[in-house]
Protein backbone atom coordinates (compact mmCIF):
# COMPACT_ATOMS: atom_id res chain seq x y z
CA UNK A 1 0.00 0.00 0.00
CA UNK A 2 1.36 3.20 -0.94
CA UNK A 3 1.89 6.33 1.30
CA UNK A 4 0.16 9.58 0.04
CA UNK A 5 2.72 12.63 1.54
CA UNK A 6 0.46 15.02 -0.03
CA UNK A 7 -1.27 15.62 2.77
CA UNK A 8 1.71 16.45 5.25
CA UNK A 9 3.29 18.86 2.96
CA UNK A 10 2.81 22.81 3.67
CA UNK A 11 0.90 25.03 1.50
CA UNK A 12 4.35 27.46 1.92
CA UNK A 13 7.56 27.06 0.41
CA UNK A 14 10.48 27.08 3.40
CA UNK A 15 10.97 30.81 2.63
CA UNK A 16 7.89 31.99 3.76
CA UNK A 17 7.46 29.64 7.00
CA UNK A 18 11.11 30.74 7.78
CA UNK A 19 9.92 34.57 7.71
CA UNK A 20 6.43 33.89 9.47
CA UNK A 21 8.74 32.24 11.98
CA UNK A 22 10.40 35.91 11.92
CA UNK A 23 7.82 37.79 12.38
CA UNK A 24 5.91 35.97 14.94
CA UNK A 25 9.62 35.94 17.14
CA UNK A 26 8.99 39.39 16.74
CA UNK A 27 5.39 39.29 17.71
CA UNK A 28 6.42 37.99 21.03
CA UNK A 29 9.44 39.95 21.53
CA UNK A 30 7.67 43.04 21.19
CA UNK A 31 4.50 42.06 23.18
CA UNK A 32 7.60 41.25 26.01
CA UNK A 33 8.48 44.68 25.85
CA UNK A 34 4.86 46.15 26.22
CA UNK A 35 4.65 44.12 29.30
CA UNK A 36 7.89 45.48 30.75
CA UNK A 37 6.63 48.55 30.14
CA UNK A 38 4.00 48.69 31.87
CA UNK A 39 5.43 47.09 34.62
CA UNK A 40 7.57 50.03 34.93
CA UNK A 41 4.71 52.74 34.23
CA UNK A 42 2.71 50.61 37.51
CA UNK A 43 6.29 50.80 39.51
CA UNK A 44 6.51 54.48 38.41
CA UNK A 45 3.21 55.33 39.85
CA UNK A 46 3.46 53.24 43.01
CA UNK A 47 7.25 55.28 43.87
CA UNK A 48 4.72 58.75 43.17
CA UNK A 49 2.32 57.20 45.02
CA UNK A 50 4.24 56.78 47.84
CA UNK A 51 6.07 59.81 47.90
CA UNK A 52 2.62 61.60 47.81
CA UNK A 53 1.69 59.42 50.74
CA UNK A 54 5.42 60.56 52.59
CA UNK A 55 4.60 64.44 51.50
CA UNK A 56 1.17 64.42 53.08
CA UNK A 57 2.43 62.90 56.44
CA UNK A 58 4.99 65.70 56.35
CA UNK A 59 2.43 68.14 55.72
CA UNK A 60 0.14 67.02 58.78
CA UNK A 61 2.88 66.62 61.27
CA UNK A 62 4.08 70.39 60.22
CA UNK A 63 0.38 71.47 61.02
CA UNK A 64 0.45 69.55 63.95
CA UNK A 65 3.32 71.19 65.19
CA UNK A 66 2.36 74.48 63.97
CA UNK A 67 -1.04 73.82 66.09
CA UNK A 68 1.13 72.78 69.02
CA UNK A 69 3.03 75.87 69.00
CA UNK A 70 0.20 77.42 71.23
CA UNK A 71 -0.83 81.20 71.60
CA UNK A 72 2.95 83.10 72.82
CA UNK A 73 5.23 80.79 71.36
CA UNK A 74 8.42 81.70 71.49
CA UNK A 75 11.83 82.25 69.29
CA UNK A 76 12.96 78.39 70.50
CA UNK A 77 9.67 77.34 69.60
CA UNK A 78 10.07 78.61 65.90
CA UNK A 79 13.75 77.42 65.84
CA UNK A 80 12.97 73.63 66.51
CA UNK A 81 10.33 73.93 63.83
CA UNK A 82 12.64 75.27 61.13
CA UNK A 83 15.21 72.48 62.51
CA UNK A 84 12.60 69.64 62.54
CA UNK A 85 11.27 70.48 59.09
CA UNK A 86 14.85 71.54 57.10
CA UNK A 87 12.61 71.97 53.57
CA UNK A 88 10.67 74.68 54.75
CA UNK A 89 13.52 76.98 55.75
CA UNK A 90 15.20 76.04 52.34
CA UNK A 91 12.36 77.55 50.11
CA UNK A 92 12.38 80.54 51.80
CA UNK A 93 16.12 80.78 52.15
CA UNK A 94 16.30 80.35 48.29
CA UNK A 95 14.32 82.79 47.18
CA UNK A 96 15.63 85.11 49.66
CA UNK A 97 19.68 84.33 48.93
CA UNK A 98 19.20 85.33 45.20
CA UNK A 99 18.66 89.15 46.64
CA UNK A 100 21.17 91.72 46.36
CA UNK A 101 22.13 93.05 50.29
CA UNK A 102 20.18 96.22 50.19
CA UNK A 103 16.91 94.06 48.70
CA UNK A 104 17.37 91.76 51.71
CA UNK A 105 17.59 94.04 54.17
CA UNK A 106 14.36 95.70 52.90
CA UNK A 107 12.60 92.44 52.42
CA UNK A 108 13.11 91.19 55.81
CA UNK A 109 12.30 94.83 57.16
CA UNK A 110 9.27 94.07 55.62
CA UNK A 111 8.51 90.74 56.55
CA UNK A 112 9.65 92.02 60.19
CA UNK A 113 6.88 94.64 60.23
CA UNK A 114 3.96 92.47 59.12
CA UNK A 115 4.98 89.58 61.88
CA UNK A 116 5.56 92.70 64.31
CA UNK A 117 1.72 93.76 63.74
CA UNK A 118 0.49 90.19 63.90
CA UNK A 119 2.05 89.40 67.16
CA UNK A 120 0.79 93.17 68.45
CA UNK A 121 -2.20 91.72 67.60
CA UNK A 122 -3.24 93.96 64.85
CA UNK A 123 -4.06 91.72 62.10
CA UNK A 124 -5.84 94.85 60.26
CA UNK A 125 -2.14 96.38 60.27
CA UNK A 126 -1.08 93.57 58.52
CA UNK A 127 -3.63 93.48 56.20
CA UNK A 128 -2.68 97.47 54.95
CA UNK A 129 1.11 96.57 54.64
CA UNK A 130 0.73 93.53 53.17
CA UNK A 131 -1.56 95.31 50.35
CA UNK A 132 1.15 97.93 50.17
CA UNK A 133 3.85 95.26 49.59
CA UNK A 134 1.34 93.42 47.07
CA UNK A 135 1.05 96.72 44.55
CA UNK A 136 4.64 97.53 45.24
CA UNK A 137 5.73 93.71 43.62
CA UNK A 138 3.33 93.84 40.80
CA UNK A 139 5.06 97.78 40.09
CA UNK A 140 8.23 95.78 40.17
CA UNK A 141 6.85 92.82 37.76
CA UNK A 142 7.82 90.89 40.80
CA UNK A 143 4.27 88.53 40.63
CA UNK A 144 5.58 85.71 42.83
CA UNK A 145 6.13 88.36 45.52
CA UNK A 146 2.45 89.77 44.77
CA UNK A 147 0.96 86.28 45.41
CA UNK A 148 2.96 85.76 48.19
CA UNK A 149 1.49 88.68 49.87
CA UNK A 150 -2.11 88.21 48.73
CA UNK A 151 -2.48 84.80 50.28
CA UNK A 152 -0.53 85.69 53.37
CA UNK A 153 -3.37 88.42 53.07
CA UNK A 154 -5.83 85.24 52.73
CA UNK A 155 -4.54 83.35 55.73
CA UNK A 156 -4.92 86.54 57.80
CA UNK A 157 -8.41 86.64 57.23
CA UNK A 158 -9.01 82.62 57.96
CA UNK A 159 -7.00 82.48 60.72
CA UNK A 160 -4.26 85.23 62.41
CA UNK A 161 -2.50 83.08 64.56
CA UNK A 162 -1.46 80.78 61.83
CA UNK A 163 -0.64 83.66 59.69
CA UNK A 164 1.61 84.94 62.49
CA UNK A 165 3.05 81.32 62.51
CA UNK A 166 3.95 81.45 58.72
CA UNK A 167 5.47 85.37 58.91
CA UNK A 168 7.49 84.24 61.81
CA UNK A 169 8.70 81.29 60.45
CA UNK A 170 9.29 83.32 56.99
CA UNK A 171 11.32 85.56 59.27
CA UNK A 172 13.24 83.09 60.82
CA UNK A 173 14.48 81.18 57.60
CA UNK A 174 15.55 84.90 56.08
CA UNK A 175 17.46 86.15 58.85
CA UNK A 176 18.93 82.69 60.16
CA UNK A 177 18.55 81.34 64.02
CA UNK A 178 20.52 84.24 65.72
CA UNK A 179 19.18 87.29 64.06
CA UNK A 180 15.90 85.49 64.47
CA UNK A 181 16.32 85.17 68.28
CA UNK A 182 17.17 89.23 68.11
CA UNK A 183 14.58 90.30 66.67
CA UNK A 184 11.66 87.57 67.89
CA UNK A 185 12.59 89.35 71.33
CA UNK A 186 12.62 92.99 70.46
CA UNK A 187 9.41 92.19 68.71
CA UNK A 188 7.72 90.42 71.98
CA UNK A 189 8.85 93.19 74.04
CA UNK A 190 7.12 95.99 72.11
CA UNK A 191 4.03 94.05 71.67
CA UNK A 192 4.56 93.17 76.10
CA UNK A 193 4.65 96.98 76.57
CA UNK A 194 2.21 97.74 74.06
CA UNK A 195 -0.32 95.78 75.94
CA UNK A 196 0.77 96.96 79.47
Amino acid sequence: MAVDYSAYQSAQNPLQMAMQGFADAGGIQQAQQQRQIGQQNIDLNQQKIEAYKQAQAKQQEFQAALAGLGPKPSAQDYADIMVKFPQLGAVVKDGYERLNAEQKQVKLGAATQVLAALQGGKPDVAVSMLEKQALAAENAGDQAAADGARVMIQQIGMDPSSARNAAALGVAAAAGPEQFASIYEKISSVSRENAL
